[in-house]
């Protein structure tokens, strides 16, 4: 029998809270709930669904390649938009940074983080990553697919302006 989730406890199985998912539903990137009675307090998700849509993402954040949205990947890093244009993590973030997209961080916890204005452009997110081995806690900037094509389009003329000039 399909066990039908709560908000809250679809929040809690993503890790993301309520709010959040709801930004989600409401950009599409997540299933909209069975609502089954007049309030949204009785939205529910059957369970099937939340663990299809997790495995949907896990698949697509481990194999998929760049593409329109970033087929279906929630988000990519530096080391993987250098890839693309075969240079260098470093290379991109300092296009970024030219660009005035990124600003140098502080310490070395925060080495790039994105300026006001790419942050309020939606171009970048920032996500915690803990490092077991050194045990310390640091915040990597990320570009989330819905951004990708903006970003590789400005990595892309960035590196031909660079070609040119030469």
């Amino acid at each position: 029998m399909v066990r039908m989730m709560t908000r809250d406890e679809v929040a809690g199985q993503l890790n993301v809270s309520p709010g959040t998912l709801q930004v989600m539903i409401n950009e599409k990137a997540f299933p909209p709930p069975i609502r089954l009675g007049k309030s949204d307090r009785t939205d529910r998700w059957p369970d099937t669904t939340v663990q299809e849509w997790i495995r949907q993402q896990q698949s697509a954040a481990y194999g998929s390649k760049f593409g329109s949205e970033g087929g279906g990947r929630q988000f990519f890093t530096a080391s993987e938009i250098g890839k693309e244009f075969g240079t260098s993590a470093n290379r991109i973030l300092a296009i970024l940074v030219s660009c005035g997209l990124l600003e140098e961080g502080a310490d070395e916890n925060t080495r790039y983080r994105p300026t006001i204005e790419a942050f309020s452009r939606g171009l970048f997110w920032r996500v915690e990553k803990f490092l077991l081995r050194e045990r310390k806690l640091y915040f990597q900037t990320v570009v989330p697919s819905r951004s990708i094509d903006e970003v590789l389009a400005i990595v892309r003329k960035a590196l031909a302006d660079e070609r040119r000039s030469k």
